[in-house]
């Protein structure tokens, strides 16, 4: 009897996430034949820089001000805001081939910063897990900018941390934040769905995953191969590694190459194969992907 109905919960769990992924891959399809159509429209360079920036500020508005107005103080509320969010992000990257240089950089700017935001309230609003299995990150790890290092810190306080110190071959969960680093020649995997996932150095290790609401962050990784579901794939400073993925809106790479993506499933709606590389400004394709 528990089984039948761990099954059915598992069945119906599985059911709200397609709709969901469904939902928001209807939503960036028209949002994206809409710039399409506004693209054809707009030949003059000028009229479409104007026309991003427009664009870019009111659904960066839609964010912000909010926040800025104290007015976000609900679960369902910050999950609006992370949409949202996501919503501003494939946009972003929908119109980067529009941008110069010096944009591209300001717009990045504001996305990461903004980002950071969203997760500072994040933290303050919904309660911290009950658990965690690692200590936070050592004081005085350099990094690249003041923006990865808060982030950095907000994924420590806001995550279950899985090290080598507490390591376990799988885990399972209901919702949250996930933070795997510092693992090398092994295996692991998530039972259940995740809010977000972040994979931290990483080496030689293999990763399969169930549902992923939001975003999967894959960060310093090498030789490694993922498997899994989520709205959106952001991967930064990776070499080497396979993605096996479902997923409905475009992975973002940044300073990778060596890799591969291939789709999980035969669902409508996989973009794994519409990958954007914000390092390759060429026509061409970049050669720090493949797709199998």
């Amino acid at each position: 009897m528990q089984t039948s109905q761990l099954s059915s919960q598992q069945q119906l769990r599985k059911q709200q996430f397609e709709a969901y992924l469904n939902k928001q891959a209807d939503k960036l399809r028209t949002q994206k034949d809409r710039r399409q159509e506004i693209k054809l429209q707009t030949k003059d360079p000028k009229e479409l820089q104007l026309h991003v920036q427009k664009e870019f500020r009111l659904l960066y508005d839609n964010i912000i001000i909010p926040i800025n107005q104290k007015a976000i103080k609900t679960e369902d509320q910050i999950q609006q805001l992370i949409d949202e969010f996501q919503v501003l992000f494939q946009y972003y990257v929908d119109i980067n081939y529009a941008l110069i240089a010096y944009d591209k950089q300001q717009y990045k700017e504001q996305l990461d910063q903004l980002e950071c935001t969203i997760f500072t309230l994040r933290s303050q609003i919904i309660p911290r897990q009950k658990f965690r299995f690692s200590k936070p990150f050592p004081k005085g790890i350099p990094q690249q900018s003041k923006i990865l290092e808060e982030k950095q810190n907000l994924l420590e306080n806001d995550s279950i941390v899985i090290t080598q110190d507490n390591y376990q071959e799988s885990i399972t969960l209901e919702n949250g934040s996930l933070l795997l680093k510092n693992l090398e020649n092994t295996t692991f995997n998530v039972e259940g769905s995740l809010d977000t996932f972040y994979l931290h150095s990483l080496k030689n290790l293999k990763v399969k995953f169930g549902d992923v609401k939001g975003s999967v962050w894959v960060d310093k990784c090498q030789n490694c191969e993922f498997q899994g579901s989520m709205h959106q794939l952001r991967i930064h400073d990776t070499l080497d590694c396979a993605f096996i993925i479902h997923v409905t809106s475009n992975p973002i790479i940044e300073r990778c190459s060596k890799l591969s993506f291939s789709k999980l499933s035969n669902k409508d709606g996989n973009l794994f194969d519409q990958v954007q590389d914000f390092n390759w400004l060429k026509q061409e394709k970049s050669p720090n992907f493949s797709i199998i």
